[in-house]
């Protein structure tokens, strides 16, 4: 009997760790398509492209910053900007950006 409350127990305690973990992947994504603030770090791509580290891709939207990023393909870079959900995938619009060197 004792045995398996703990079970029972246990299961539980592993489900609620999942839901957590599953529910802050989930608020992150929310925000950034929200139009808030989020900084990504990934490489720049033909076609005024961002893939992050984690191969999500981003279109470069229509700044400044962004057209001159897109001259550097192939160069990992760290951005920051407002995502948005456009068509297709997702659209960053660049406010600045940094050329990181490995």
């Amino acid at each position: 009997m004792k045995r398996d409350i703990m079970k029972v127990s246990m299961g539980i305690a592993v489900v609620m760790v999942l839901a957590l973990f599953l529910s802050g992947n989930a608020f992150s994504e929310e925000k950034a398509s929200l139009g808030e603030s989020v900084t990504i770090t990934g490489t720049v791509a033909a076609g005024s492209q961002i893939i992050d580290q984690d191969g999500q891709t981003y279109m470069l939207g229509e700044t400044d910053k962004a057209q001159a990023l897109s001259a550097l393909v192939g160069t990992k870079v760290q951005l920051k900007g407002t995502v948005l959900e456009k068509t297709g995938g997702k659209e960053i619009s660049v406010t600045e950006y940094l050329v990181l060197t490995e």
